[in-house]
């Protein structure tokens, strides 16, 4: 990607990208997705309150797409700006549901399963990094071509997330506590259990 940032700032003004340049830009690009993640993280209780905690987990899909959208397209836009944002829309996006996924888990799971379902929670972040790491080798896509593939790629989780979670019920708690809805959490604490 690297490369994406030269040939970019190349074509633009006809010069080449100062080391220092790039490795602000570059550093810009990798920090501007963890204060992406403070956002989300900081605005994950507001939207679990307001929609839910399935609601925001169904709408933080709409920030995914964004984000790979947003990231996919940077080099046919030929704009490494285009790139840093999806960065912190992406992060915005990890924040929100690294936040609001476990506060889900915890609510619909039984009392006896509750630190199971969390903790396994953990384990498919750890493991979504792995897969991650695999697919960002230099081997796989890491490369001239393929890396706009690599950076759209949130979106296969974000479809996944869409078709199962739209069948699964909003959290008995919060459809009582917030929405004084009993109708509502007693078929969602039946459907679950």
């Amino acid at each position: 990607m690297k490369d994406f940032f030269i040939e970019t700032y190349f074509d633009r003004y006809d010069e080449v990208m100062s080391d220092s340049l790039l490795t602000m830009l570059w550093a810009m690009t990798v920090a501007l997705f963890c204060v992406g993640g403070m956002m989300g993280g900081v605005s994950a209780a507001y939207f679990a309150g307001k929609f839910g905690r399935k609601g925001t987990l169904l709408l933080n899909n709409a920030v995914a797409f964004t984000c790979a959208a947003l990231q996919g397209c940077s080099k046919v836009s030929k704009s490494f700006e285009v790139l840093i944002a999806g960065h912190v829309v992406a992060g915005i996006c990890c924040g929100l549901k690294s936040a609001v996924a476990p506060l889900y888990l915890a609510k619909i799971a039984p009392i006896s399963l509750r630190g199971f379902c969390v903790t396994c929670n953990q384990l498919s972040i750890t493991f979504g990094v792995l897969i991650g790491g695999i697919l960002g080798m230099k081997l796989v896509l890491d490369t001239e071509t393929l890396w706009p593939i690599l950076v759209a790629s949130p979106t296969i989780p974000a479809i996944y997330s869409l078709v199962t979670l739209t069948f699964c019920p909003e959290s008995p708690k919060y459809l009582l506590v917030n929405k004084r809805d009993d109708d509502a959490a007693e078929a969602a604490v039946i459907w679950l259990r």
